[in-house]
């Protein structure tokens, strides 16, 4: 039987840590903030953004705020409120 291995012993690029970032919602908020592409309001990437230029501007309580507006949300894909 082949061991599971952590990430820290895959090459970078490999599938495994493809898929761990897929399926984990472990990518950092900055790139999950890049998935915006234009939209606004209460849609979850819009708040993912939100959420990343808040803490960058030192607000974690906005940022705390955007991220559980995302935890609220209904019908979302589980990996998202993983991300969130």
């Amino acid at each position: 039987m082949e061991s599971l291995s952590s990430p820290s012993d895959q090459p970078a690029g490999s599938i495994s840590i493809n898929i761990r970032e897929v399926l984990f919602g472990d990518e950092p908020l900055e790139k999950v903030a890049s998935y915006t592409q234009g939209l606004e309001g209460n849609h979850p990437w819009a708040l993912f953004s939100d959420a990343s230029q808040r803490l960058t501007a030192g607000d974690m309580t906005g940022a705390t705020t955007a991220l559980v507006k995302i935890l609220q949300m209904k019908g979302l894909e589980v990996r998202i409120y993983l991300q969130a």
